[in-house]
């Protein structure tokens, strides 16, 4: 097959924008996957699932908290009215027990006290950390918003580039005879299909061609096609 050094460099000018789009398309794909993305949505999952479970655990301690100052209103009113009982009887029988019931319930109301305390902390606890992981889910929110926005455009990019390249090749490819061009996409559908040779080595798979390969290549022609013998690429001749 005859070729001339122009159409051979044209076909390595397709060939590098051929790889250019390759590249291209397997960015755009990793960006539609969207690994980062992803991630930013998974994270965001997990803080609303954190987010539920604290609520859930916060209502929890609300109720326990509005049952504890139940008891403590039951005691408070149980000991006024022994109060008054006390005040009101002589008998010294009744007065011991009224006494020992009232210590009962001082004891009660301390110890209702020290769990009321303690879940207070526990809800004030709770409302320092649902506010954090609101805060850390509103920032992982606005992460999520700017890495759409950033894949939007950067995708955007990458396909206005793919079209001019796309462009580039079709005008290409018109200038080289149909037979090279059928030659060309055969090679490139297996690997690199042309590369330049540089000295003794092949440009498409940097193999060094022994003494015998680079005679028969001398006894070529300047205008035929050459071919690399290690990987069956197109050489270009210096």
């Amino acid at each position: 097959m005859i070729a001339d050094k122009k159409s051979l460099q044209t076909l390595l000018e397709i060939q590098e924008l051929a790889i250019q789009n390759r590249k291209l398309e397997q960015e755009a794909k990793a960006i539609s996957g969207g690994e980062e993305i992803e991630s930013l949505r998974d994270a965001m999952l997990a803080l609303s699932q954190q987010l539920n479970q604290k609520r859930s655990e916060h209502e929890d301690l609300l109720r326990e908290l509005k049952r504890s100052e139940g008891e403590l209103e039951l005691v408070a009113k149980r000991t006024a009215l022994d109060n008054q009982r006390l005040n009101q009887t002589a008998v010294s029988r009744d007065v011991a027990g009224i006494q020992h019931e009232l210590e009962t319930l001082r004891n009660r109301r301390m110890a209702l006290e020290e769990v009321e305390l303690e879940l207070l902390e526990r809800v004030e606890a709770s409302n320092r950390e649902q506010h954090e992981l609101n805060l850390e889910k509103d920032s992982k929110e606005a992460e999520l918003e700017a890495a759409k926005e950033i894949a939007k455009i950067r995708l955007a990019d990458l396909k206005a580039i793919h079209l001019k390249n796309s462009q580039e090749i079709s005008s290409k490819r018109s200038e080289v005879a149909g037979e090279l061009i059928e030659l060309f996409d055969k090679k490139f559908a297996r690997g690199l299909a042309i590369g330049k040779l540089t000295k003794s080595t092949c440009g498409a798979c940097n193999m060094n061609l022994n003494a015998t390969s680079m005679t028969a290549l001398a006894n070529l022609s300047t205008d035929e096609v050459a071919s690399c013998p290690e990987c069956q690429a197109i050489l270009i001749r210096a």
